[in-house]
Protein backbone atom coordinates (compact mmCIF):
# COMPACT_ATOMS: atom_id res chain seq x y z
CA UNK A 1 0.00 0.00 0.00
CA UNK A 2 1.46 3.19 -1.24
CA UNK A 3 1.31 6.17 1.42
CA UNK A 4 -0.78 9.09 0.47
CA UNK A 5 0.74 11.89 -1.88
CA UNK A 6 -0.96 14.47 -0.13
CA UNK A 7 -2.08 14.40 3.82
CA UNK A 8 -5.57 15.23 3.14
CA UNK A 9 -5.75 12.29 1.10
CA UNK A 10 -5.45 9.97 4.01
CA UNK A 11 -8.66 8.23 4.73
CA UNK A 12 -9.25 7.30 8.40
CA UNK A 13 -11.47 4.29 9.03
CA UNK A 14 -12.63 4.54 12.62
CA UNK A 15 -14.93 2.56 14.89
CA UNK A 16 -16.69 3.16 17.98
CA UNK A 17 -17.02 6.87 17.00
CA UNK A 18 -20.07 7.91 18.75
CA UNK A 19 -18.26 9.39 21.84
CA UNK A 20 -15.14 9.58 24.45
CA UNK A 21 -12.01 8.79 22.66
CA UNK A 22 -13.66 7.40 18.98
CA UNK A 23 -15.40 11.04 18.87
CA UNK A 24 -12.65 13.15 19.66
CA UNK A 25 -10.60 10.80 16.63
CA UNK A 26 -13.31 11.50 13.99
CA UNK A 27 -13.22 15.35 15.44
CA UNK A 28 -9.62 15.64 15.04
CA UNK A 29 -9.43 13.91 12.10
CA UNK A 30 -11.85 15.69 9.80
CA UNK A 31 -10.69 19.36 11.24
CA UNK A 32 -7.33 18.48 10.31
CA UNK A 33 -8.57 17.77 6.86
CA UNK A 34 -8.46 14.28 6.41
CA UNK A 35 -11.50 11.99 5.02
CA UNK A 36 -13.09 10.12 7.22
CA UNK A 37 -15.29 6.67 7.83
CA UNK A 38 -16.58 7.40 11.09
CA UNK A 39 -18.98 4.67 12.27
CA UNK A 40 -21.13 3.70 15.36
CA UNK A 41 -23.82 1.43 16.13
CA UNK A 42 -26.23 4.32 15.91
CA UNK A 43 -25.66 6.32 13.29
CA UNK A 44 -27.81 9.71 14.36
CA UNK A 45 -24.89 9.66 16.85
CA UNK A 46 -22.58 11.10 14.01
CA UNK A 47 -24.59 14.04 14.01
CA UNK A 48 -21.75 16.20 15.41
CA UNK A 49 -19.69 15.33 11.89
CA UNK A 50 -20.75 17.34 8.63
CA UNK A 51 -22.51 15.68 5.76
CA UNK A 52 -20.26 16.58 3.00
CA UNK A 53 -17.56 14.96 0.71
CA UNK A 54 -14.53 14.09 3.02
CA UNK A 55 -17.11 12.23 5.61
CA UNK A 56 -18.48 9.41 5.24
CA UNK A 57 -20.71 7.76 8.63
CA UNK A 58 -21.98 4.42 8.62
CA UNK A 59 -23.65 2.19 11.14
CA UNK A 60 -21.47 -0.56 11.93
CA UNK A 61 -21.29 -3.12 14.70
CA UNK A 62 -18.24 -4.86 15.01
CA UNK A 63 -19.89 -8.17 16.30
CA UNK A 64 -21.23 -8.78 12.77
CA UNK A 65 -18.87 -9.72 10.07
CA UNK A 66 -21.43 -8.64 7.89
CA UNK A 67 -21.82 -5.40 9.22
CA UNK A 68 -17.78 -5.19 8.75
CA UNK A 69 -17.71 -6.48 5.11
CA UNK A 70 -20.57 -4.11 4.29
CA UNK A 71 -18.79 -1.01 6.36
CA UNK A 72 -15.23 -1.60 4.29
CA UNK A 73 -17.35 -1.88 0.85
CA UNK A 74 -19.12 1.39 1.56
CA UNK A 75 -15.80 2.92 2.64
CA UNK A 76 -14.22 1.77 -0.93
CA UNK A 77 -17.12 2.58 -2.98
CA UNK A 78 -16.98 6.23 -1.53
CA UNK A 79 -13.08 7.11 -1.55
CA UNK A 80 -11.61 4.31 -3.05
CA UNK A 81 -9.18 3.52 -0.44
CA UNK A 82 -8.36 3.29 3.24
CA UNK A 83 -5.14 4.30 4.65
CA UNK A 84 -5.40 4.27 8.36
CA UNK A 85 -7.92 1.56 10.28
CA UNK A 86 -8.90 2.68 14.36
CA UNK A 87 -10.30 -0.44 16.47
CA UNK A 88 -11.73 2.22 19.09
CA UNK A 89 -14.98 0.58 19.32
CA UNK A 90 -15.68 -0.89 22.91
CA UNK A 91 -17.70 -1.10 26.42
CA UNK A 92 -16.61 -1.75 29.92
CA UNK A 93 -18.55 -4.71 32.13
CA UNK A 94 -17.76 -4.28 35.78
CA UNK A 95 -19.91 -6.57 38.36
CA UNK A 96 -18.50 -9.48 40.89
CA UNK A 97 -18.14 -12.91 38.97
CA UNK A 98 -21.14 -14.47 39.89
CA UNK A 99 -23.19 -11.92 38.48
CA UNK A 100 -21.87 -11.75 34.85
CA UNK A 101 -23.59 -13.77 33.10
CA UNK A 102 -21.95 -16.19 29.86
CA UNK A 103 -24.06 -14.08 27.62
CA UNK A 104 -22.55 -10.60 29.00
CA UNK A 105 -18.72 -11.98 29.06
CA UNK A 106 -19.61 -13.13 25.64
CA UNK A 107 -20.77 -10.54 24.18
CA UNK A 108 -18.41 -7.84 25.34
CA UNK A 109 -15.18 -10.04 23.67
CA UNK A 110 -17.28 -10.11 20.78
CA UNK A 111 -17.23 -6.41 20.81
CA UNK A 112 -13.59 -5.49 22.74
CA UNK A 113 -12.04 -8.57 21.17
CA UNK A 114 -13.22 -10.15 18.34
CA UNK A 115 -14.93 -7.00 16.51
CA UNK A 116 -11.42 -5.73 16.27
CA UNK A 117 -9.92 -8.89 15.20
CA UNK A 118 -12.14 -9.06 12.46
CA UNK A 119 -11.44 -5.07 11.59
CA UNK A 120 -8.14 -6.00 11.35
CA UNK A 121 -8.93 -8.86 8.84
CA UNK A 122 -10.37 -6.92 6.86
CA UNK A 123 -8.60 -4.10 6.74
CA UNK A 124 -5.40 -6.48 5.47
CA UNK A 125 -7.13 -7.86 2.93
CA UNK A 126 -7.32 -4.11 1.29
CA UNK A 127 -4.22 -2.96 2.94
CA UNK A 128 -2.41 -5.78 0.38
CA UNK A 129 -4.91 -5.99 -2.08
CA UNK A 130 -1.53 -12.91 20.53
CA UNK A 131 -3.35 -11.96 25.12
CA UNK A 132 -6.32 -10.85 23.79
CA UNK A 133 -6.30 -7.43 21.47
CA UNK A 134 -2.87 -6.05 22.41
CA UNK A 135 -1.24 -9.72 21.52
CA UNK A 136 -3.24 -10.23 18.34
CA UNK A 137 -1.97 -7.09 17.17
CA UNK A 138 1.74 -7.72 18.01
CA UNK A 139 1.13 -11.12 16.28
CA UNK A 140 0.11 -9.20 13.19
CA UNK A 141 2.74 -6.87 13.36
CA UNK A 142 5.30 -10.08 12.89
CA UNK A 143 3.71 -11.38 9.68
CA UNK A 144 3.30 -8.08 7.83
CA UNK A 145 6.07 -7.20 5.40
CA UNK A 146 7.78 -3.85 5.78
CA UNK A 147 7.62 -3.20 2.02
CA UNK A 148 3.33 -3.31 2.41
CA UNK A 149 4.22 0.01 4.27
CA UNK A 150 1.46 -1.03 6.95
CA UNK A 151 1.65 0.44 10.68
CA UNK A 152 0.65 -0.47 13.76
CA UNK A 153 -0.37 1.74 17.06
CA UNK A 154 -1.49 0.18 20.40
CA UNK A 155 -2.69 2.85 22.13
CA UNK A 156 -3.43 2.36 26.06
CA UNK A 157 -4.77 5.89 27.10
CA UNK A 158 -4.40 6.52 30.96
CA UNK A 159 -7.09 7.65 32.91
CA UNK A 160 -9.26 10.40 31.23
CA UNK A 161 -12.62 12.22 31.11
CA UNK A 162 -14.88 10.31 28.49
CA UNK A 163 -18.32 8.70 29.33
CA UNK A 164 -17.06 5.19 28.97
CA UNK A 165 -17.53 4.79 33.21
CA UNK A 166 -21.53 5.71 32.25
CA UNK A 167 -22.97 4.86 29.37
CA UNK A 168 -20.22 2.62 27.86
CA UNK A 169 -19.96 0.66 30.85
CA UNK A 170 -22.40 -2.27 31.59
CA UNK A 171 -23.04 -3.31 35.05
CA UNK A 172 -25.47 -6.48 35.98
CA UNK A 173 -27.00 -6.42 39.49
CA UNK A 174 -25.05 -7.54 42.43
CA UNK A 175 -25.27 -11.08 43.37
CA UNK A 176 -27.54 -10.83 46.90
CA UNK A 177 -24.31 -12.89 48.69
CA UNK A 178 -22.44 -9.29 48.20
CA UNK A 179 -24.53 -7.19 49.46
CA UNK A 180 -23.69 -7.10 53.47
CA UNK A 181 -20.64 -5.92 54.21
CA UNK A 182 -20.57 -9.17 57.08
CA UNK A 183 -19.77 -11.58 54.13
CA UNK A 184 -16.70 -10.26 52.76
CA UNK A 185 -14.12 -11.81 52.82
CA UNK A 186 -15.52 -15.17 52.24
CA UNK A 187 -14.06 -18.31 54.38
CA UNK A 188 -14.44 -21.66 52.63
CA UNK A 189 -14.02 -24.70 54.17
CA UNK A 190 -12.75 -27.01 51.79
CA UNK A 191 -12.13 -29.99 54.58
Amino acid sequence: MTPPSNLNDTVWFATGCSSGLGKSFAQTIYKAGHRIVATARNVTSLSYLPDEPNVLKLELDVRSQGAITSAFAAALRKFSKIHVVINNAGYGLMGDMESISEFEGRDQLETNFWGPVNITQKALQIFRGKFALEGFTKAVVKEVRPEWNIHFLIASPGGMRTNFAQSSLQSPPRHAAYDSPNVYPISINLE
